[in-house]
């Protein structure tokens, strides 16, 4: 026993002499030492591995395999400063930039170090820049009993999104949207246990252990007092399991539970569609009362005969609602959004991400998301934004002027005469604001451009012929209609007064009943593309969105209204082009209406033909 202390201790007696010996830019540990401290380090290669984009310079260190060493890598920030400062020593090194891998988190960009004169740059990840390869060393470590490995992961990270009356109730929806997304990727039930509320909520309670943990990426109080939230979740799928069993209800397991990355990616991709979705829904009343109103008289009114022809400029001055909005929805993408490491990951795994920037209050914010389907949402909230800017109704004496649809926006409700109301492009006649930009030179990238409190978002102009009596001017007010478009059970709705025929009893003697329900269409049109009409019926049969199941094609009747209610009005993000029903044309084989919301009218069209398609359903007032 003294024999085996004494031979440790002469060992640690020449490596502490041989670490005495130690100086910058001799050849150690496989490459050239940087720096030395208690048997911690770093080298460097003895010569650059060559120029490199940024995602192939990282590949090509972790790759390398020199001197009998495997575990070279990028240098970070600092390290890449520590090599230019002792450059001389080290030796190798051009005149020219080289890369750290320390990325900037808000854009697409990382730190590179630039020789000449030794200063740090953003740039670019698509540039190529030299590459110097590191690797850190360490004291050899003692030896010890080696522990058994534990179980594979049965846990996912879900981050979900949800609103209630109170800040818990928007965080219990939340937890109650993180395990049915587990639930639905891992467990297959013949029983709609979701259905049942106190179910629900037990299997999403923290106390039941199915929820290990969660976080609060955003939390917010919308102007009518109720609270949104969104959370990052780990949830047991194994106690998932296991509390589901208890219930006496009978299962199956898809496949392994254990997640791997792959599947872990899946969950991130739903569930940032359902979060960007829930979004969309939780600010579309916000943002119809973002907004107040001033009239003014722009010009001399012309006279007629008996009747005036009254100039009048409505300017649409945004509140402190557009400041709620635009955090929320900075917030919302801010907790979803891809990090730089995942960016590079995605693309190196030939996967497309789609980035989208946020302009407000002078501030370019860049994120990125992983679905089409994300940015299609987001595009239902930029499209209704000429919608949102014209809810105002203008008084004058007992009549008002109402906006009806984008054809004819104002309509005299008593007199029944018309006027017509038009966007000009100067400033004294007023515009609208551009809310969002696509620029398809620039690696299609999405842009908000969000305002705020106090800036202009819109002015209308329009002459309003009245009929005098004695000559006397009107006196005009004008004032916001507030809130005339709710997204209520799982969608927009359209109407509450929907009439459905039912037949009943015998063929030879039938009976007629109508029936009033509600209808609501969903947010967004279903999928990217159009689609035949099979693709479409099926699609919206096996749609699940916002916690509905019955979703269905439309019906020619249910089309029409969608158009008058929703398309008409700027809502919905509807496009001005075809849309298939669910009504055979009763003429041709294989022929169904379809609706053209560009003109307003219906056709008949061949199933095999490609529409886009917006599902709908319909409940109970």
């Amino acid at each position: 026993m003294k024999a085996k202390i004494f031979t440790l201790l002469i060992s640690l007696f020449f490596i502490s002499i041989a670490r005495a010996q130690l100086k910058i830019g001799q050849k150690y540990q496989g490459g050239i030492l940087v720096y030395e401290k208690n048997g911690h380090g770093l080298v460097a290669a003895p010569k650059d591995l060559g120029i490199f984009i940024l995602m192939e310079a990282g590949s090509a260190c972790e790759n390398l395999v020199l001197n009998g060493f495997s575990d070279w890598r990028l240098p970070s920030k600092e390290e890449l400063s520590m090599l230019y400062r002792h450059r001389e020593e080290i030796g190798g090194f051009v005149n020219g930039a080289y890369w750290s891998s320390n990325y900037n988190n808000m854009r697409v960009t990382d730190w590179i170090l630039n020789f000449p004169t030794g200063e740090f740059f953003e740039w670019d990840f698509l540039n190529a820049l030299h590459v110097r390869a590191v690797r850190s060393f360490s004291p050899p470590p003692l030896p010890t009993k080696k522990l058994p490995e534990p179980p594979p992961s049965k846990e996912v990270s879900i981050t979900s999104s949800g609103s209630g009356k109170t800040l818990e109730d928007a965080k219990q929806a939340a937890l109650r949207s993180s395990t049915e997304q587990a639930f639905g990727a891992f467990i297959s039930s013949k029983i709609e246990i979701f259905n049942d509320q106190v179910v629900a909520d037990q299997m999403a309670s923290v106390s039941s252990g199915n929820i290990k943990s969660y976080e609060v990426l955003n939390k917010s109080q919308l102007p009518d007092s109720s609270w949104g939230v969104t959370l990052k979740t780990i949830v047991s799928v194994d106690k998932l399991t296991s509390f589901v069993k208890a219930k006496g209800i009978v299962i199956e397991i898809k496949g392994n539970m254990f997640v791997s990355n792959i599947e872990q990616q899946l969950l991130n991709e739903q569930g940032e569609i359902k979060a960007v979705s829930k979004m969309v829904e939780l600010l579309h009343e916000p943002m119809q009362i973002s907004f107040d109103y001033i009239i003014s008289r722009n010009r001399e009114p012309l006279f007629t005969n008996n009747y005036a022809k009254i100039p009048l400029h409505i300017a649409a001055i945004t509140n402190k609602n557009i400041d709620f909005c635009a955090n929320y929805c900075i917030n919302t993408l801010a907790a979803l959004s891809l990090s730089s490491e995942e960016v590079i990951s995605y693309q190196s795994s030939n996967k497309a991400v789609f980035p989208v920037v946020i302009e407000y209050n002078g501030v370019a914010k860049t994120f990125y998301l992983r679905k089409q389907s994300s940015i299609n949402a987001l595009n239902t909230l930029t499209r209704n934004w000429e919608f949102y800017t014209r809810l105002f109704t203008v008084q004058y004496g007992m009549d008002e002027l109402n906006y009806i649809d984008g054809d004819s926006p104002f309509r005299d409700g008593l007199s029944g005469s018309s006027v017509h109301l038009r966007n000009f492009t100067d400033e004294y006649m007023g515009m609208i604001h551009f809310f969002s930009s696509y620029n398809y030179f620039n690696n299609n990238v999405e842009t908000i451009n969000f305002l705020t409190t106090g800036q202009k978002a819109a002015g209308f102009s329009w002459y309003h012929n009245v009929e005098l009596s004695e000559r006397q001017m009107p006196e005009y007010k004008v004032k916001p209609r507030g809130v005339v478009s709710q997204f209520k059970h799982g969608g927009f709705l359209v109407t509450s007064t929907l009439e459905v025929k039912h037949w009943h009893g015998p063929i030879t003697h039938p009976r007629l009943s109508i029936q009033k329900v509600g209808l609501v269409a969903a947010f967004t049109d279903l999928g990217t593309n159009a689609m035949d009409w099979n693709s479409a019926k099926s699609a919206c049969d096996e749609l699940i969105l916002n916690g509905y199941s019955d979703w269905h094609l439309p019906s020619k009747e249910e089309l029409e209204v969608l158009h008058l209610n929703l398309h008409k009005k700027g809502v919905g993000g509807f496009k001005n082009s075809y849309y298939w029903s669910s009504t055979e044309s009763g003429e041709d084989d294989g022929e169904w209406w379809i609706w053209d919301f560009q003109y307003a009218q219906p056709h008949c069209e061949h199933k095999s033909y490609k529409n886009y398609v917006r599902c709908v359903r319909t409940f109970l007032p």
